[in-house]
Parts: C-alpha cells; structure tokens; sequence
C-alpha cells in the first residue's frame, strides 16, 4: 500500500490529537510524617477546627471528603482519638498564561493531496485561582504527626470538585513516611 507523505502526516496528526485531546489538571502534592513515631498503631481521629477559620464551612465539607477516605483505610472517627485532623484552604485570584504558539490550519485537498500550514497564534492570559490545601494530623498533645499539601492552579473556583480527584492521591501516601514531594495530573472525564 502506498502512502504519501501528506496522508501519512495527515494520519499522525489526527492520532495525537485524539490521544491527547482529554483535559488534564496537574497538581503539586507533598506529604510528609514524623520520624520518630510509629503511624501503623493509628486507629481513631478526629476533626480539629483550625485556628483560622476564614473558610470554616467549606473546610468542613472538605473534612468530610477526609473522612470517607480514612474510614475506607479503616481508621474510625472517635472523641478520644489517636490524633485530630486539621483542615485549611486557602483560594486566591491569579492567571494563567497561555504563550503565542503556532497550530496547524485545517486539513485542505488539493492535487498534491492532504496539507496544512502553520498559522501563529497570540499568546493569551485567562483569570483563574489558585487553590492550596493543608492537612495535618496531631496527636492529643499537639505533636505534628503527619502533614500534607496540595497546590493547584484551575480556572475552577470549585474546590470541593477539584479535592474529589486529589484528596486520594494524597491520603494514599498516609501513614507511610515518605518526606517527598510529588507532581500529580488528573485526566477530567466529560
């Protein structure tokens, strides 16, 4: 079978652009634990309001997204517990910005087959927000027993929506010690 150069280009470009067309969200996620304690005799917690309590109302429907998801790791919520969970956001305006770049026109046939040229496209800057989640987990006398974070940047002010696809990612480096940081993307269904 014969394939010209164009057809072929054209076929490549239509195979990336499938692949790579579904939205994705990256976020920055660390989590770190204390050295010095044993974290597997962890069975109970509970929820410690923050001191600033700016967000108080959303930082306790977000708890309650923790707390399915320690309760599915089989710890329980108890008034004396091994250790209270801390919840604080903290959501500010920013934007993002979009660099000029060249896209390929729509496909055209000629006589010589398929092509396309390139076109430039300004660069461009949108609003959007920049989200930051800190959780920690102290024992009752106040020791920082584990702490983790998640920084991201969307053009979504809904950060409940946006804590369903990360919170998991974090929660599932807890108990273990890990002092790391990592960089997580979310692919977003339709």
């Amino acid at each position: 079978m014969f394939w010209s150069r164009n057809t072929f280009g054209f076929l490549v470009a239509l195979a990336l652009s499938i692949s790579c067309s579904a939205p994705t969200i990256r976020a920055d996620i660390e989590a770190y634990a204390s050295s010095n304690l044993s974290l597997e005799g962890l069975r109970s917690f509970s929820y410690r309001a923050s001191e600033d309590e700016s967000f108080a109302l959303r930082n306790q429907a977000l708890y309650l997204q923790v707390h399915d998801l320690l309760v599915q790791q089989g710890l329980q919520e108890a008034t004396s517990a091994d250790f209270q969970v801390t919840l604080q956001t903290d959501t500010q305006k920013t934007t993002i910005e979009y660099p000029a770049h060249y896209e390929m026109r729509p496909h055209s046939f000629s006589q010589r087959g398929y092509h396309a040229s390139p076109y430039p496209v300004p660069g461009r800057s949108v609003p959007a927000f920049a989200h930051h989640l800190a959780l920690d987990f102290r024992a009752a006398n106040g020791e920082l027993l584990w702490q983790g974070t998640i920084d991201l940047v969307h053009r979504s002010r809904d950060l409940s929506s946006l804590m369903k696809m990360f919170l998991p990612v974090l929660l599932n480096e807890f108990p273990a010690p890990s002092g790391r940081s990592m960089q997580r993307r979310v692919r977003v269904g339709d």
